[in-house]
């Protein structure tokens, strides 16, 4: 199938809309510049820092959007059977999957214009002033637009909230304890009747069975800290949302204006007794 050009034709940036008819008429998920066996290692290293400079204004935007989540909770490796016998594969979220194919095009076609396309990089140079002082500044809000725009366009908040209503145990690193993510999802799939299908994780099912779950006491315990979070200091419930979401103690010390995480750990801890005072479960 033909690549339709008719955005190369405009004169004037494509608009929002006009890009995600163009990316849904044509399926770039698995595109590449080029076959990624033939690339060089020299070609390997320059895009893994291209790709570095990406991912931490990927991360940055995500954050703004309020979807952002640091990635180890989400990197997951599973044992497969191939060809070559069974080997552990990387499983990752979508959220991930999406993320580092985007990266892997762009960083492709950074490095092929710097190193093989001279006229279209000077064409690219020749709009920028090197002599503004304030270069720099322009060049990481170009790029922090860039970014959004690229998110905006696939659509990212949409498919982060499907795919955290829709998760699946696999998506979830085991290995990053306490992983709240993986927490939540496992409430929400085994704790409450679904119609949702999800394979079952084994060690979840096993801990389950041990523990003789009662799904009433589990149901009196959920509002119990549901009536709990309500009397909670508005500081407070923005430190657990902030801790739930995978920010560290110190950002979100930063966020409610606290000198440091250690006045954070001593808010956490009173507030386990506390809700242990009142409502008789231990967090």
């Amino acid at each position: 199938m033909s690549i339709d050009t008719s955005l190369l034709d405009l004169d004037r940036a494509p608009t929002i809309e006009e890009l995600r008819a163009f990316f849904k008429k044509h399926d770039w998920s698995a595109a590449t510049i080029t076959d990624p066996s033939s690339r060089s290692a020299d070609k390997v290293a320059d895009m893994v820092d291209i790709k570095e400079v990406i991912d931490s204004e990927v991360e940055k935007v995500v954050r703004e959007k309020g979807v952002g989540v640091p990635a180890k909770y989400y990197k997951n490796k599973i044992r497969v059977n191939g060809e070559r016998g069974n080997a552990f594969e990387h499983q990752g979220n979508p959220l991930l999957e999406l993320r580092d194919g985007m990266e892997d095009i762009i960083s492709d076609a950074v490095y092929e214009i710097a190193v093989n396309h001279q006229d279209i990089l000077n064409t690219i140079f020749s709009q920028f002033d090197f002599n503004d002082p304030d270069f720099e500044t322009k060049a990481d809000n170009f790029l922090h637009n860039a970014v959004g725009t690229l998110l905006d366009v696939v659509e990212y908040e949409k498919l982060s909230k499907l795919i955290h209503e829709m998760s699946a145990f696999e998506d979830f690193n085991p290995n990053i304890k306490p992983n709240f993510r993986a927490e939540d999802h496992n409430r929400r799939w085994y704790h409450t009747d679904t119609a949702h299908p999800t394979l079952p994780d084994p060690e979840f099912a096993e801990q389950i069975h041990d523990n003789n779950l009662n799904p009433e006491e589990i149901a009196l315990s959920n509002i119990a800290l549901e009536d709990y979070w309500k009397t909670l200091d508005p500081n407070d419930r923005i430190i657990i949302k902030m801790l739930m979401a995978g920010f560290t103690q110190k950002e979100a010390a930063i966020e409610v204006g606290i000198a440091n995480n250690g006045g954070v750990s001593k808010r956490l801890s009173k507030i386990r007794k506390d809700i242990t005072k009142k409502t008789g479960i231990k967090i």
